[in-house]
């Protein structure tokens, strides 16, 4: 994920809640899953928020927490309530309030195109109407307009409840897929006229609303919806309140268009507790969970029925309930979510700690290791898992629509007078042209450049296509190793070490480091701060022993600390 461009929006940090389904465990604090290092880290964080199946957070391309949502409330990542963001979301549905939090898939977090730190959120309650029985649907569907550029990264909400869809809509399942552009979002939200899908397209302009007629789609109901990693295949699993049948409808996706086609279904077995689905990172197999099975469809196959295999069979396990005497529950199958590492994980029907987990999805057959109950959470979890799309999806090339001119990134590596320069550009650009601020120049999509002097240099990339030209211009300071050599003859000073509360820095003269970053000993990212405080907290930090990495544009010094 580090590799990922800037401009990338990553899902790096999901956050669960924790409660048993009568509410009687506390819903203060829940579990963290971080995919910010090369390994997974499982804790507990303390916040007040509490979650079940709606659940949705966004982070910046480092991992970083920006802000989460329950579909009652925004936070941000310092778990205070976002100016304007507080209760309640989805103000017209039987689903608001204290109750916003129950509907599966029932908020997206979207990078707001052209309108960097702004995002989206859209998010569905749930209606009640009065037809031949009275029934409950989702709708009405909103957008919320977050800026976290603004009240110091602590984000404000600069719209909020603005109707998108006022009609009768399916149970939640909102989902989306990169336009083929690369930079627009197309979103699914069905209806729960079975035939009817809203299409909705966010670009750098808003929202715009478009439907479709598909006949003889699948009823709506209980279930998940996903678009496939590469973005071309939209499935939807419904267990229908009508007849309590249960099918996984897949249709073929144009991302420039908008459009969908082909539609297949496949009938399963379920029941009317749950079903889910999830796609594989490869975009060929999609899973199926139906209560007690787990199955694989393969969507090279020409016959997709066909190709249905049963991968997993509930094994029974009941997991104990701590603090409550011979209590135990079941750890059935309920909804999946691929993740940054390339695995499925699976949550449960019940309020336990287990998750499971397919290790390999885009392999066939068994060989897509389902493990059950593999993965225990340090808090119990009621039904929650993250939505989010595949942020990474860039633009399709050779697509009519992807008719965007690039848009310039890079990064600068200094080793001495030499600097590796790396392009970080989206939007496939055809042609580089490099301005090292020294007179030199290349057309090298990364070159390496050696500089004949110390100092800050003025470097400028331009990239173009077809459809246009784009330049990014960062200064760079290149010297020699003159600063690590001052830090590392004892003149910076990290006191008191062992540290308790807080630590503090003493520099060199004239050094002052861009950025502060500690990381506990596996590894994995525990704080950024910015520099030049006159004490740095280390408050909720577990004790233990850490580095702290000062960097700045010549290089980066690690410094043992250890914390009481």
């Amino acid at each position: 994920c580090s590799a990922l461009p800037a401009q990338t929006k990553l899902d790096h940090i999901w956050l669960f809640g924790y409660a048993n389904e009568a509410d009687t465990i506390p819903h203060f604090g829940g579990s963290v899953m971080d995919f910010t290092g090369d390994t997974l880290q499982l804790y507990k964080q303390e916040r007040e928020m509490p979650f079940k199946q709606t659940n949705s957070s966004i982070c910046d391309t480092a991992g970083n927490l920006l802000f989460y949502t329950n579909g009652v409330y925004l936070a941000n990542a310092q778990h205070d309530t976002i100016p304007g963001g507080g209760c309640c979301l989805n103000p017209n549905g039987l689903v608001g309030g204290v109750e916003g939090h129950k509907l599966p898939q029932g908020t997206l977090i979207l990078p707001y195109p052209g309108h960097p730190g702004e995002y989206m959120v859209l998010h569905e309650g749930v209606m009640l109407v009065t037809l031949d029985v009275l029934r409950a649907f989702g709708g009405p569907l909103y957008y919320t307009h977050v800026d976290m550029n603004a009240n110091d990264g602590k984000g404000i909400v600069l719209e909020k409840n603005v109707p998108l869809l006022v009609d009768t809509l399916d149970f939640g399942k909102i989902t989306a897929t990169r336009h083929a552009n690369g930079r627009d979002w197309s979103i699914a939200v069905k209806d729960y006229r079975a035939p009817l899908f809203n299409t909705l397209l966010l670009s750098d302009e808003g929202i715009t609303v478009d439907s479709q007629v598909l006949e003889d789609s699948y009823g709506s109901g209980l279930g998940q919806a996903k678009f496939s990693n590469d973005g071309n295949y939209y499935a939807n699993i419904t267990l229908n309140p009508l007849d309590f049948g249960c099918a996984a409808e897949i249709l073929q996706f144009d991302r420039c268009s908008g459009t969908f086609s082909d539609p297949v279904y496949i009938p399963v077995t379920c029941n009317i507790l749950s079903a889910g689905l999830a796609f594989s990172s490869n975009s060929r197999f999609l899973y199926l969970l139906a209560n007690t099975e787990i199955y694989q469809v393969d969507l090279w196959s020409d016959d997709l029925a066909a190709s249905l295999d049963t991968v997993a069979v509930y094994d029974g396990y009941e997991e104990p309930i701590p603090g409550f005497d011979d209590l135990a529950l079941s750890t059935q199958f309920f909804m999946a979510q691929l993740a940054p590492d390339g695995k499925i994980y699976i949550n449960t029907t019940n309020s336990v700690r287990s998750l499971h987990v397919i290790n390999a999805p885009d392999l066939p057959g068994d060989s897509c290791d389902v493990q059950q109950h593999s993965l225990q959470l340090p808090t119990l979890n009621a039904f929650s898992l993250p939505n989010f799309p595949n942020y990474s999806l860039g633009e399709l090339p050779g697509s009519p629509c992807d008719t965007l001119g690039p848009l310039a990134g890079f990064s600068a590596i200094p080793a001495g007078l030499s600097v590796a320069f790396s392009d970080e550009s989206l939007r496939s650009p055809a042609a580089w042209s490099w301005n090292f601020g020294d007179g030199s120049t290349s057309t090298a999509a990364s070159p390496v450049h050696t500089y004949a002097a110390e100092g800050a240099y003025e470097v400028c990339l331009s990239v173009s296509n077809a459809y246009g030209t784009d330049t990014l211009c960062k200064t760079v300071e290149v010297m020699l190793s003159s600063t690590a050599e001052a830090l590392a003859a004892g003149q910076l000073l990290l006191y008191p070490n062992p540290a308790s509360g807080q630590f503090h820095l003493r520099l060199p003269a004239g050094w002052q480091p861009q950025g502060l970053e500690l990381y506990y000993s596996n590894g994995q990212l525990a704080r950024r701060y910015a520099p030049g405080k006159a004490g740095y907290s280390l408050e909720g930090l577990p004790a233990g022993a850490y580095f702290l990495r000062l960097v700045w544009d010549g290089g980066a010094r690690v410094v043992k600390l250890s914390v009481q």
